[in-house]
């Protein structure tokens, strides 16, 4: 996991494996499913098939750890963006004029 994407990797066997990375801002839904022992992750991206892409046999505390830091994310993105909108409107050059690291890395 990382602050803009999401990569999952699937090893299907010795050598192979399914790499699949998604931008954070593309993730539709996430979800877990719990069992017994083990947890299911899975996330819907937006623009995939209709499959979820799953992370299989997680313990449940990863599983939900892997939620939550996701979840807040996408959250951090959204307020991010909102940020930026509210202040666009109120002054169009506002924005070149704030000295806020966490406006600058998305004006690069």
């Amino acid at each position: 996991m990382e602050s803009g994407k999401l990569t999952i990797v699937n090893k299907n066997f010795f050598f192979s494996d399914d790499v699949h990375t998604i931008l954070i801002h593309s993730i539709k839904d996430i979800c877990v499913e719990s069992s017994v022992f083990f947890s299911t992750f899975k996330i819907m991206p937006d623009g995939f098939p209709a499959d979820r892409l799953k992370v299989p046999f997680l313990k449940k505390h990863e599983a939900a750890a892997a939620y939550k830091i996701v979840q807040q994310l996408m959250l951090d993105r959204i307020e991010h963006a909102s940020y930026l909108a509210t202040m666009y409107q109120s002054d169009p050059k506002a924005l070149w004029k704030t000295n806020n690291p966490q406006v600058s890395k998305y004006l690069q």
